[in-house]
């Protein structure tokens, strides 16, 4: 991940708080979580995380253990894949169905967001087929059936084998039991005694002295089994397509469940750091600023260090500068302030008190520690000031800038000059701004000059000449520089600085009442302006209640264009009541193509009228005329069938009409035609098929399965003959369809 802020170890404080999360989900979400800086988005985030930290907090949500099913899910689109892979995304989908969150209606914006939060339904039939990573050995009829029948052979190739060694033990030649060699089951006899066994020769020992044989006997078996087990292998590689491309259409879906879930997940972590350290959200305002009670430095407090509370209010100021010794908080200050605006906009809870809140910002910039670049051989203060370059190009009224040391680097009285342009210059863009400092230069002139600017300094202990690192506001801190250095430096050196310092601030006072004088007129013609801007604010006023008049002629000229839309559409509605009328007039126009259809049958065909079935041989007498439809009598059956399903023939009272039974019956079709089906399909409709003539007494079934590969007839020859109820069956004669049909005779 980018190291996003590095001067605010927001990516640090990132990578601490995907800890808390419970899955991969959650902590991916975690890691890319980034700060947003639109008003919007953020408004609809903040009341996201709001409303699950809610429910959250009524009931122990936790997510159970996934496996990252990313990476499968973009596999699907290319490849097969493996029942191990399957049982993850059935892991996944058992994970989001176990949560059991309890919410309704008052649950707003996490309402949507956790009906989305469903296993998606397409995929529920997953654990049908796939079991503890495992191809389940019922997942289709033909698996199981082909898994009976490999078992069966095993089972009689074990009998025969096991037969046949007992027998050849007591001569001497079988050495021991079944054992397997390339696929086969064998039996294991002395070399010497080859010839005493017939049968397929299929390993030799390494010694030589023993040679695995497939006895005659079993060599067919054997041979079953191998392609038993090969259709086994092929069906169950069409299964593990069939779920495979089933888990490809669903793909987008499943990125986003774990999208959504990675989100909850995140929010969970976010709720349970929230709890560990009494963390809150701040209330969002519409305006920059922000106010900061009892601040803590988010990531410090996790390193179990005792970090003072503070406030810090940034309110009706544009900017603030921070005084202080060195070493004395100025610094951890600015990062809590800018860290905490951060984990804020990024929806993140922060310590601080309830009653903060933070304004609307649209970017924030940062200046901190040693920026020396040796690779383009610029000093600390020079780089310094090209990142503020950038600054002045691109911060606007609604940014917000971040500045440690400002001018540190360089000669403290040009530096604190140079400071104060810039304040001036940063105020003037109206760009907010907090600074730290410990030139006094720059906090006097702040603490009398700059009315837009707030001053704060960190408290210091006379007695520890430590940091009490509490603020204070509206206080210039004292920089303490010659109290501390007198704990390392020995005592002349330090009364000489001192003495120093006190012939210049003599100087610096009459430079003080100078500054004031300059103030005061300052203030005078800043009082003359007001006056001036509350005129124009008169003005304002006035063109304003102009406008409110326009735009209540506007309203009820717009009131009254909708009332005449509403006269329309009501003049429509009475002429749409009409439609049933129509609808009446649509019906008898049917009644009346129908009778017609059925009188142009009447002249077509006539009771006792001989007729042949379409595409067969089968003919029969037409029995009785009705709807479009004819009862046909074939051999004492009567069936019914469609019109246009029967054709005339010429009378032939020697040829003897043939006894059949349809496996078309709800379609009124005359022959069982299973031409173009797969397999499994016509296996199934020839079994449902055989069950009804059976129960019908038919005597003569017929079965359309067309030339093609073959595969089709077989089936029909192995179902028929397996079914135990056939006498005879042939294929029909070439005016019946030669090859194409099978004629059987049943029991």
């Amino acid at each position: 991940m980018h190291n996003l802020y590095p001067d605010l170890d927001y990516t640090r404080f990132i990578n601490y708080l995907s800890e808390f999360a419970q899955t991969i989900y959650g902590r991916r979400a975690i890691i890319a979580a980034k700060p947003i800086f639109s008003a919007k988005e953020l408004n609809l985030n903040l009341d996201l995380t709001q409303k699950l930290f809610y429910l959250i907090n009524r009931q122990d949500i936790n997510i159970s253990s996934v496996d990252d099913i990313d990476g499968i899910v973009e596999r699907s689109k290319k490849a097969i894949l493996s029942p191990d892979e399957i049982q993850s995304i059935i892991g996944f989908q058992s994970a989001i169905h176990n949560l059991h969150i309890d919410y309704d209606e008052t649950a707003g914006c996490a309402k949507a967001f956790l009906d989305r939060l469903k296993p998606i339904s397409e995929l529920d039939s997953l654990p049908d087929m796939i079991k503890d990573g495992k191809i389940r050995s019922d997942a289709t009829k033909s698996l199981s059936s082909l898994i009976q029948k490999r078992d069966t052979t095993k089972r009689v190739i074990h009998q025969k084998q096991a037969g046949i060694i007992r027998k050849l033990k007591i001569s001497g030649i079988a050495e021991s039991g079944i054992a397997i060699r390339q696929d086969r089951f064998c039996i294991v006899i002395k070399a010497s005694k080859k010839k005493a066994v017939k049968g397929m020769v299929v390993d030799v020992s390494g010694t030589g002295a023993s040679i695995f044989l497939d006895p005659a006997e079993t060599i067919d078996l054997n041979n079953r089994l191998t392609i038993l087990k090969a259709a086994e292998r092929e069906e169950k590689l069409r299964i593990l397509r069939i779920l495979s491309e089933k888990i490809k259409l669903n793909s987008y879906k499943l990125m986003i469940l774990s999208k959504d879930l990675g989100t909850l997940d995140k929010i969970g972590a976010f709720f349970r750091y929230k709890k560990l350290y009494d963390c809150h959200l701040p209330e969002l305002k519409p305006k920059v600023g922000f106010s900061l009670m009892k601040a803590r430095h988010p990531l410090l407090i996790s390193m179990k260090k005792h970090v003072v509370a503070n406030d810090i209010k940034l309110t009706n100021k544009i900017g603030m500068v921070i005084s202080g010794s060195n070493a004395g908080g100025k610094t951890v200050t600015l990062k809590t302030i800018g860290l905490s605006i951060l984990a804020f906009y990024s929806s993140i809870p922060i310590p601080v008190k309830t009653g903060s809140w933070i304004g609307t910002y649209d970017s924030l910039f940062t200046i901190f520690g040693n920026k020396e670049n040796m690779a383009e051989s610029l000093s600390n203060f020079s780089s310094k000031l090209q990142m503020l370059r950038n600054i002045f190009k691109n911060a606007t009224s609604d940014s917000l800038v971040l500045i440690d040391e400002i001018t540190e680097g360089t000669d403290p009285e040009a530096g604190g000059n140079l400071a104060i342009s810039i304040f001036k210059a940063l105020t003037k863009k109206r760009i907010s701004n907090i600074c730290t400092t410990h030139l006094k230069r720059v906090s006097l002139w702040v603490e009398t000059e700059a009315d837009s600017i707030d001053i704060a300094g960190i408290n210091f202990d006379m007695k520890t000449l430590m940091s009490t690192y509490e603020i204070k506001l509206g206080s210039i801190a004292e920089s303490h520089t010659f109290d501390i250095a007198g704990r390392f430096l020995p005592d002349e050196i330090v009364r000489e600085a001192v003495k120093q310092t006190s012939e210049k601030s003599s100087e610096l006072a009459d430079r003080l009442i100078e500054k004031i004088s300059e103030y005061k007129n300052k203030q005078e013609q800043l009082d003359r302006i007001i006056i001036s801007k509350n005129r124009e604010l008169d003005s304002l006023k006035l063109e304003k209640d102009a406008l409110l008049i326009e735009k209540k002629h506007l309203i009820d000229t717009k009131r009254k264009a909708i009332d005449q839309l509403i006269k329309d559409a009501q003049v429509q509605i009475k002429a749409l009541k009409s439609i049933p009328d129509i609808h009446k007039k649509i019906a008898q126009l049917r009644q009346d193509t129908d009778k017609k259809h059925e009188s142009k049958i009447e002249k077509e065909f006539r009771t006792g009228q001989t007729v042949k079935m379409s595409g067969t041989s089968i003919l029969g007498k037409i029995v009785e005329i009705k709807k479009g439809k004819v009862k046909v009598d074939s051999a004492g059956k009567n069936i019914w069938i469609n019109s246009s399903n029967v054709e005339t023939v010429k009378e032939n009272p020697k040829k003897k009409l043939k006894q059949v039974i349809s496996c078309n019956d709800r379609s009124n079709s005359i022959s069982c035609n299973i031409i173009g089906m797969h397999i499994e399909e016509a296996e199934e409709k020839l079994i449902r098929f055989l069950d009804d003539a059976i129960l019908q007494n038919a005597d003569t079934i017929i079965i359309v399965h067309g030339r093609g590969t073959g595969a089709l007839k077989q089936l029909v020859k192995d179902t028929l003959e397996e079914s135990g109820m056939i006498s005879d069956m042939h294929s029909g004669k070439p005016q019946e369809g030669g090859d194409g049909i099978t004629i059987a005779k049943l029991l």
